[in-house]
Formats: structure tokens, sequence, C-alpha cells
């Protein structure tokens, strides 16, 4: 209905993003991004949310994108300590509809509705398979991935935890770095490489690999690092980074047939945008088919650089469920 009161909000690891929408269109200028940290529970963040308006408006309906897989109605999310419940929500916020979603849902749900403008060409700008699975993923707090399946005129988002899939090596090199974390956990997990926390993990194992003794560094001093110096060590590892996460997007597409494009989100990306089109990505992406075999070249593989998507997907969501 065009006068629905909806709020959306977007629950990551580290921060939380919440918006109200009319009908179906989002009300940017109700968007707000707090670290979750603020909060002991996902109650008190909508609270203080809340407490922006003069009173509390009548909401009809919510939805909440959460980091961390749905068990029914709830989540338990894996990198906080906090379980969201669309049952909970619909109690404690008195609204008629409350739904509890995976976050690369809602990120992928907002891929049919982007604008040309809104994503940017990782590598050859291919053009999509109308109607073809999509995939998407991208590096946070953890590493989300999901997809999009056509059907009956819709489509419909598979939610997973492919973030978990096990890591394998892509040269001599990776053989040798994932050695050193088969030490610190077994099996290794795509994100405890390909994620925020899993670039200072990169750079660690690499300073070992180099016979290097180097101060920790947090994703954000390696980023900026990398793009000041070229030639320097975080420049290096920035890019392994890219080439590993090509590959885990190369699987991505071989598992999907996403001829429909594999789409980048997150929060890490963004910020690296010329650096990742300049990378290993999209010929790790491509190699990851197997020599000879060129399947992947055809499939796009594009960076989602519109604000807000996972809450514009959650939107989305609501809409149409």
């Amino acid at each position: 209905m065009i006068d629905t009161l909806r709020l959306v909000a977007d629950v990551g690891g580290t921060n939380i993003r919440m918006a109200m929408a009319r009908g179906a269109r989002l009300d940017a200028s109700t968007f707000v991004s707090k670290p979750c940290a603020q909060y002991p529970t996902l109650d008190a963040a909508i609270a203080s949310y809340f407490d922006a308006f003069r009173s509390k408006p009548g909401l009809d309906e919510v939805c909440i994108a959460v980091a961390g897989p749905v068990d029914g109605e709830r989540v338990q999310m894996t990198n906080r300590d906090w379980e969201i419940s669309s049952r909970h929500l619909r109690q404690s916020l008195g609204v008629r509809r409350a739904l509890v979603i995976n976050d690369f849902v809602a990120v992928s749900m907002a891929v049919p509705g982007l604008q040309r403008n809104q994503w940017l060409p990782l590598g050859t700008d291919s053009d999509v398979v109308p109607g073809a699975p999509i995939a998407v993923l991208g590096p946070g707090t953890g590493l989300g991935v999901s997809a999009l399946i056509a059907h009956g005129g819709a489509w419909i988002p598979v939610a997973t935890e492919g973030g978990h899939a096990g890591m394998s090596p892509g040269d001599d090199f990776e053989r040798e770095l994932l050695g050193i974390l088969l030490r610190q956990v077994q099996p290794v997990p795509l994100e405890r490489v390909l994620s925020g926390p899993g670039l200072s993990v990169l750079y660690a194992a690499m300073s070992e690999l180099d016979g290097q003794t180097r101060d920790p560094a947090d994703a954000a001093t390696i980023v900026t690092n990398a793009l000041a110096d070229s030639a320097g060590f975080c420049h290096r590892v920035l890019d392994r980074f890219c080439a590993m996460l090509g590959s885990a997007a190369g699987n991505l597409a071989l598992t999907y047939g996403a001829h429909g494009g594999v789409y980048l989100g997150g929060g890490i990306l963004p910020r690296m945008a010329g650096f990742l089109a300049e990378s290993s990505f999209r010929a790790r992406f491509e190699a990851q088919a197997g020599q000879g075999f060129a399947y992947l070249a055809s499939i796009p593989t594009r960076l989602i650089v519109a604000e807000h998507s996972a809450l514009a997907g959650a939107l989305a969501y609501l809409m149409l469920h």
C-alpha cells in the first residue's frame, strides 16, 4: 500500500544502518548508521533511532537484514552476540508484520533494481543473460554470499553461508599461505581472509612468509597504505586479497551458472574500486574455470556502488513477501 510506513535495517557485525520508507520509497533523509557496540540489543538500537523523532511513528511493517543464518523466524548473529526474532519484533514494536532475513539476501534483492550508475564493471563489461542466475558476494565483518534465481516472473533469493566454505590455494604462494592459516584454524573458511578482519590475517601471514616481523595493521590502514604506495608491502597484500576474492567469485559463478552477472557488495570494496578494477581479481575469476575452458569469460563482474543497497533490498523483499 502506498501509505504503509516501513522500517528497514541492515545489522552487520560492526554497524547497524536504519531508514524509514513510505510505501515503496526509501526516505534517505531518515538514514542513520551507528556502531552495534553502542547497544546491548537490537531493541535498544531501534529505541535510540526513534528518539530522533518527536514521537514514535505508527509503523506498519519491519524488515531487518542480519549478518547471520536465519533459522525460521530468528537469527543468532555470527559476528555479534545478538539474537533477533521476527516474533519478538512484532510484539515489541507493535507492527502487523516483521521479517528477519540474511543481510546478503537483502543485497541480492537490490540488484535487479540497480541503475547503470549504481555499479562499476570489473573487467570486460559483457551483457548479462536476462533471467539467468545472479550471484552476489562481498567482504565486510565476514564474507556475505547469496544468489538470485528467476522463477514465475519474480526473483527468488538464495540465502547461504558461503563465507564459511573452505579455502583452496590458487597457486604455489597461496599453498604456503594456507599452510600458515591451517596452523590457526582447520579448515580455513573463506572469510578467514576475505573480510575486513581477514585482511589483517592475510597481512600477518604474508609477513611470516616473507620472514619479516611487522606490527599488526587493521584493514583501513592496509587499504590506505596500498593505495598510497604501489611498491609497498600493503599493495602486495591487497592485490593478493583481490586475487583470492576473484577465485571465490569464480567458484560462485560456476556453482550457480551466474550468467546474470556476479555482483560485489559490502562496505570495503567501494573504498578501493579503482584498485580492485586494476588488480588480479578478474584474471583469477576467469582462470577459476580451468585452463582451456572459457566458461567464465562472458560472465560480467560488477561492483555495487549504490548507497544503502542492503536497505533498498530489504524494502524490496518486504514488498514482495
